[in-house]
């Protein structure tokens, strides 16, 4: 493997987890939004779940 391959591979990696780590901070809040009967809190949870969805299929598209 070429080296300029390990390096794009290495930061694509980087920035994939450092997405999955912010996403999950959210998980809390996921979960206590489907607690809570509030119309509003169950919105953005589902603004939240298609962001991520968009985040990843781009994330594989640019995929080295």
């Amino acid at each position: 493997m070429l080296p300029a391959r390990r390096v794009w591979k290495r930061i694509f990696a980087i920035a994939y987890l450092a997405f999955a780590v912010a996403i999950g901070a959210f998980g809390a809040f996921s979960a206590r939004a489907m607690q809570v009967g509030d119309t509003q809190s169950h919105i953005l949870e589902v603004g939240l779940v298609f962001g991520y969805a968009a985040g990843v299929a781009a994330g594989i598209f640019v995929r080295p």
